[in-house]
C-alpha cells in the first residue's frame, strides 16, 4: 500500500524545524487549494523564512480565500513579499486595499519622499497595475 500524505500532515508540516519542509508544505497545501489550510496557514504568516511566507502568499492567491486580506495587507509592508501580496489582494478582488495600505501611516508602505510612491506602485504586481489602480497619466493614486 503506498503511504499518502494527507491534508493534516501537510498542516502540521507548517510547524516542522525545516525551512523547506515548511515551504514544501506551504507549496503543496496551495495546489490542494483545501479551504481547511487556510487558517494553518495564516497562522504561520509569521515564519522567519522569506521563502516559506512567499509560498504561504502564492498558496493564498490559488484559494482567493478572503479570510487571507488582513495578513496579506500586512505583508504588503514586507519588500520581499510586496508583489505576490499585492497580486494575492487584486486575485481576491480587493486591490484597492493596497492603495489603502499606502495611505495608512502606520503600514509601513507610506512613501517618505515623492519620488518612492512610483517605486512602491512598481513593485506592486500585475494584478493590481492591470486593475488601473494607479494612473500613470496624472501619476496620482486612485
Amino acid at each position: 500500500m503506498e503511504d499518502q500524505i494527507t491534508i493534516p500532515d501537510l498542516i502540521a508540516a507548517l510547524k516542522d524545524e525545516s525551512a523547506s519542509v515548511r515551504e514544501i508544505s506551504a507549496q503543496a497545501l496551495g495546489n490542494i487549494g483545501s479551504k481547511d489550510a487556510v487558517e494553518p496557514l495564516i497562522a504561520a504568516f509569521d515564519d522567519k523564512s522569506d521563502l516559506v511566507r512567499l509560498e504561504i502568499v502564492k498558496a493564498l492567491v490559488k484559494m482567493k480565500d478572503e479570510r487571507a486580506i488582513t495578513p496579506l495587507v500586512k505583508s504588503l509592508a514586507d519588500t520581499n513579499l510586496r508583489q505576490d501580496a499585492a497580486n494575492a489582494l487584486a486575485e481576491i478582488n480587493k486591490p484597492e486595499l493596497v492603495s489603502k495600505a499606502l495611505d495608512d501611516n502606520n503600514s509601513g508602505l507610506r512613501p517618505a519622499q515623492p519620488y518612492e510612491a512610483g517605486e512602491i506602485y512598481a513593485s506592486l504586481g500585475s494584478a493590481y497595475l492591470q486593475r488601473k489602480m494607479y494612473d500613470a497619466g496624472n501619476s496620482t493614486f486612485l
